[in-house]
């Protein structure tokens, strides 16, 4: 799922929204929060250093075999909030 918009609570709306299981993608730095660093380790998300490209690109790799195996993602395609 892409969504056109990113708000801080969005992601959690549309996880729990769902009725099939789903997981993220979002900034590694942002992602080590309170309590956000929990929500991702339980959904078993993937955290991307936007700043590195190499790094990006596996992740983006993972979640593409990840998808053809079944599993749901939702990335926020600006990579950021305000």
């Amino acid at each position: 799922m892409y969504p056109n918009h990113q708000g801080k609570y969005d992601g959690y709306a549309i996880v729990y929204g769902n009725n099939k299981p789903c997981s993220v993608v979002m900034d590694k730095k942002r992602s080590n929060f309170p309590f956000v660093r929990e929500v991702i380790d339980l959904v078993r998300g993937k955290r991307m250093e936007l700043d590195n490209l190499r790094q990006s690109m596996t992740i983006i790799h993972e979640v593409a075999n990840e998808v053809r195996q079944g599993r749901r993602f939702l990335i926020f395609p600006e990579g950021a909030y305000d």
